[in-house]
């Protein structure tokens, strides 16, 4: 994350990101990708959004001090899992499965593979 006038004092943690209240503005507003088009790596999809609303400049930020308000940002999801990936050394469905899923005991209960970039 870029220095801000807020990561000076105040950390935004795992919980103020699963929480919306990590102060992160994202300016995403994700649309998705259609069937067959190109998936952004997650990387970058956090510093420009090709997917972005077109009002937005699809860019993820700390905009407001953390823990202050409840802000919604998908960008504080994909961020915690790209954390995931690079702590656990695992792509984040296999740690999600691994780590998460495996112990529900429910069949059912899956994650799906991230399509790959390319």
């Amino acid at each position: 994350m870029p220095d801000g006038a807020f990561r000076r004092n105040v950390q935004v943690t795992a919980r103020r990101l699963l929480s919306h209240t990590a102060g992160l503005t994202d300016g995403l507003g994700y649309g998705g990708f259609a069937p067959g088009q190109t998936v952004q790596r997650l990387e970058d999809s956090l510093t420009h959004a090709s997917d972005a609303s077109p009002d937005a400049d699809g860019r993820l930020r700390v905009g407001a001090e953390p823990g202050e308000n409840f802000l919604y940002s998908g960008g504080g999801y994909a961020l915690l899992q790209l954390v995931i990936e690079e702590v656990s050394g695992e792509p984040f469905n296999d740690y999600m499965q691994r780590a998460v899923l495996s112990h529900r005991h429910d069949p059912s209960t899956l994650s799906c593979p991230r399509a790959q970039p390319t």
